[in-house]
């Protein structure tokens, strides 16, 4: 945020050199006697006592000698810490917090606004910047099918591993994914003597994705057996958090298998999509219970003029590990809700009808990198029947074919 309450002084508060996620920001000088302030947006750390980011610091430049107070204040703007730093010489200075009051107490993680304050005589400019103190980072490294099989011909297998931080979200993940950001996500493949094989990483990421195939830097084909995965994430504020994984390697080929369920319409799984930014994207109606087909649904038209359609989202989970390289395809089977008319749906952009139908989909990857499959690991499946305003249609049934590849022995 800038602000300019005078002229003739030039208080600029600059980006600390350890921080990892600040962001500055200038005003161009609308005349020649009017200065400004180059403000830092955002500063983090983590006041824990382990030597990483201890304290938060705040660099300014000065283009004139002046005098110059920082404070501090919680979200309700309360004061916190008021810091008098006396008459300062034109050119680079800094203060840093510790995280503590001015009675000398350490709060609790917030987001904290620091308002820089330089006065010369009647002139005075303030430039405010966002701290974050922040001492908390945990979660946990989560895998898809633990086995990968790197010599399969029919296709071409890896594992998936995922850091998922505890409160994981798939709205944060969508638009505000630098609130959870990790600055640095490494991951390490060692053989159980602890040889190390394979080496990633990720910077500035909500959820770090690693793909692994099987093999070493370098692409050599490793042997069969077990292998330890570790590893170790850490935030802009400087905390570190760490876990393990066991993971294999199999030599084995693999064959395809379909597995398949018929589940009645109203009792298929659901699930509530995140649209993002995608302003009005959720606003339909949902379908009702079918006067035609036992434990169907109904998807008659929306009956809000901002109601764009019916739509339904669904989701099934299955018996077994998922892996990357699984696919699905799903059918409907239904018919206009007053038999006889012309009226159709929509299965994941398929037309269904006019009239009764069944109706197969394209066959889809599945995802296990994001919603609705995380945070729970479940929902690997999904797909979507709607109708359009002037369409009524009912759906008895969805099939879920499952192709996924076992070994082939």
């Amino acid at each position: 945020m800038l602000s300019s309450i005078a002229t003739g002084l030039a208080l600029a508060v600059v980006s600390p050199a350890n921080a990892t996620d600040a962001r500055s920001s200038t005003r161009q000088r609308p005349d020649a006697g009017t200065t400004l302030i180059t403000a830092t947006d955002h500063v983090a750390f983590s006041p824990d006592g382990d030597h990483r980011k201890d304290r938060g610091r705040i660099r300014f430049r000065l283009d004139a000698p002046a005098r110059v107070t920082i404070t501090v204040r919680n979200p309700r703007r309360a004061l916190v810490r008021r810091a008098r730093l006396g008459t300062l010489s034109a050119g680079r200075h800094s203060w840093t917090w510790d995280g503590r009051t001015d009675g000398g107490r350490r709060v609790r993680d917030n987001t904290f606004s620091a308002t820089s304050t330089a006065v010369t005589g009647p002139r005075r400019e303030t430039a405010r910047s966002a701290i974050q103190v922040d001492t908390q980072l945990s979660g946990r490294l989560v895998a898809t099918r633990p086995t990968v099989y790197p010599r399969a011909s029919v296709v071409t297998d890896r594992v998936q591993l995922m850091w998922l931080s505890d409160g994981w979200n798939a709205w944060d993940e969508e638009l505000f994914w630098d609130d959870g950001l990790l600055a640095r996500s490494r991951l390490e493949i060692r053989t159980q003597a602890g040889e190390l094989v394979w080496r990633r990483v990720i910077r500035n990421s909500y959820t770090p994705v690693f793909d692994w195939y099987g093999r070493r830097d370098g692409g050599a084909l490793l042997p069969p057996g077990g292998y330890v995965v570790q590893v170790v994430v850490s935030d802009p504020a400087g905390n570190r958090s760490r876990d393990r994984q066991d993971v294999w390697v199999s030599h084995e080929q693999l064959a395809e298998e379909i597995w398949s369920a018929t589940v009645a319409a109203a009792r298929a799984g659901r699930y509530s999509p995140e649209f993002g930014g995608c302003n009005g994207c959720g606003e339909s109606a949902g379908p009702v219970p079918s006067e035609r087909f036992p434990d169907g649904l109904s998807f008659r038209p929306a009956t809000e003029s901002w109601q764009w359609g019916t739509a339904g989202y669904f989701g099934m989970d299955v018996p077994f590990a998922e892996s990357p390289a699984d696919t699905y395809r799903v059918t409907a089977t239904g018919g206009p809700t007053v038999p006889g008319s012309p009226d159709q749906g929509r299965l994941d952009g398929i037309d269904v009808g006019p009239g009764d139908a069944t109706v197969t989909a394209q066959w889809r990857s599945v995802s296990l990198t994001g919603d609705p499959f995380l945070p729970a690991m479940d929902l690997p499946v999904t797909w979507t029947f709607i109708t359009s305003p002037e369409n009524s249609y009912d759906v008895a049934t969805f099939t879920v074919e499952y192709r996924r590849y076992v070994p082939a022995g």
